[in-house]
């Protein structure tokens, strides 16, 4: 036989039982001094005997399962495993078994996380408190008495449970990672298929796994491991630039690193930002379905929200004269009942790198109103609605990501939301019916992105179905890529401590064209 081709082996061929077999009396024949001789017959061509062994082969497909049994056992190893649908499968080593193997792992490694969430809520609910015991008697009574929970289901009844509790600072399973990526319905199936693409560097890859496992060497964590002395950013000293106690300076996590509170990582944030929104306004605006018109205004970063609206046509319908005299109405109501348009805060939780900062660095209510911009503003003129688009890029590491995203959006676009809805209210005649309504897309910097809520944003824009999971695809590529610039561009100023100033090497346009040797 030819040898010479890619392939000499049989090792992991599924049909390695029936060609050895043929091999073996193809060598018989060789040693005895006969000749071999190869002959190629073409398929479906009408020759007898291939013609009579596709007939044969095509009956025994009909027959019925407990019939198509080979007559003589075979000496290969066989599996048996089941596929995600829970169908039997009993095959010889393929391709599938392996990844029948490795959801096995998976799955033993998910019920082992959730199995630490039954034992942790044990300890923080039915050990120490009475809650527990009610909260079991509640679902014993609500349905039915033979729909007993199995280990999976409590597991992560458990998990959500200690989540939404506020006194419980640990993760609620095995690991942080692990109850990352443990949450359901946030495009982990796109996360995973990001990680095993060619197309990506496998120095981007374990950048994420780092970001994702809390264990990027930033300053907490190098900190953490006694590797530096505090865990204050040095990139905030350089920019004051004065050696401040590390107490007055924020902790170097991975959370502030990319947010624009760390001024030296502000414009590769604000990129980062600009990168994702621009990938998802023309995958809204390509995939539009036939019956859609839709305008879009406010692509061009520079211009104030005022002098976009006077060059639309909406101006004839909602003058901005009178929206801008509601919102300073409102703002002087909102100053004399004390409340704020805004949410300053900041979470940290100095255990765990969990922190999530604000992407703003100025307060809303100190810009002149007719500079405040969402991302974008979509008005649908069929069915005469106004949407106030706005995109939040914010950490994912707590399961509140989106909530509190989804908070500062509303807080933000308060004032403008408000008084759109009070000039169209007042509108008149054909200008009459106009609705405003705020659709605010979050997407996590390690690629979290809510499934059922960015599909029903999509739908609301006129998205056509059949491209919105390749629409969230791409966007949690875009996240991810997007989060290894911000690092990339941290590394890059880092390492300009090597020398006798960070500035030494150059200014900031310098510092960042050396970002590619990182890629």
């Amino acid at each position: 036989m030819d040898r010479s081709g890619p392939k000499t082996t049989l090792a992991g061929d599924p049909n390695a039982d029936l060609v050895t077999s043929i091999v073996e009396r193809m060598r018989a024949r060789v040693l005895k001094g006969a000749r071999t001789f190869m002959v190629k017959v073409k398929a479906h061509r009408g020759e007898p005997l291939n013609e009579k062994a596709d007939t044969k082969a095509e009956s025994a497909r009909q027959l019925p399962s407990e019939h198509r049994q080979w007559t003589t056992r075979t000496q290969a190893m066989t599996y048996e495993w089941r596929d995600k649908d829970d169908v039997k499968h009993v095959t010889a080593w393929s391709k599938a078994v392996r990844n029948a193997m490795l959801r096995g792992g998976a799955e033993y490694q998910r019920q082992k996380a959730l199995n630490r969430a039954a034992h942790n809520w044990n300890k923080a609910f039915l050990l120490s408190t009475n809650s527990g015991l009610q909260r079991i008697r509640q679902a014993t009574t609500t349905g039915a008495q033979s729909d007993l929970m199995d280990s999976t289901r409590w597991g992560w009844k458990c998990m959500h449970q200690l989540q939404e509790t506020d006194s419980w600072k640990q993760p609620a399973t095995t690991t942080w990672a692990a109850e990352f990526l443990l949450r359901e319905g946030e495009s982990r199936e796109f996360l995973g298929s990001w990680l095993h693409s060619n197309d990506v560097h496998e120095a981007k890859k374990r950048r994420a796994k780092q970001v994702i496992s809390c264990s990027f060497p930033c300053g907490k964590w190098l900190h953490m491991i006694g590797a530096r002395k505090s865990p204050g950013c040095e990139l905030c000293k350089r920019e004051r630039k004065t050696e401040l106690d590390a107490t007055n300076v924020p902790a170097e996590t991975v959370a502030h690193l990319q947010s624009a509170g760390c001024k030296a990582q502000k414009k590769s944030v604000i990129g980062a930002h600009n990168r994702c929104w621009k990938y998802l306004v023309g995958a809204i605006i390509t995939h539009g379905e036939a019956k859609r018109d839709l305008e879009f205004i406010g692509g061009d970063k520079d211009r104030q929200l005022n002098q976009l609206w006077t060059e639309t046509r909406i101006v004839s319908i909602l003058p901005w004269e009178d929206i801008e005299d509601e919102a300073e109405r409102l703002l002087e109501s909102d100053k004399g009942t004390g409340q704020t348009a805004t949410d300053t805060r900041v979470d940290q939780d100095l255990g765990n790198d969990q922190g999530v900062e604000r992407e703003e660095t100025d307060s809303y209510n100190e810009v002149i109103f007719g500079r405040r911009r969402p991302d974008s503003i979509a008005i649908d003129w069929n069915n005469k609605i106004l949407h106030v688009l706005e995109f939040k890029r914010t950490s994912d590491q707590r399961h509140t990501y989106r909530e509190r995203g989804e908070s500062r959006a509303r807080a933000q676009h308060d004032v403008l939301v408000r008084s759109l809805e009070k000039v169209a209210e007042e509108a008149t005649g054909e200008n009459k019916g106009w609705k405003i309504k705020l659709i605010i897309f979050v997407g996590g910097t390690c690629g979290s992105v809510h499934t059922q809520t960015f599909n029903n944003n999509l739908k609301e824009l006129g998205v056509v179905e059949s491209k919105r999971n390749s629409i969230r695809k791409g966007l949690v590529y875009e996240l991810l890529n997007a989060q290894d610039t911000v690092l990339c561009s941290y590394f890059a100023q880092r390492s300009g401590e090597r020398g006798t100033s960070w500035r030494g090497a150059g200014n900031v346009e310098e510092v960042f064209q050396g970002l590619d040797s990182f890629i």
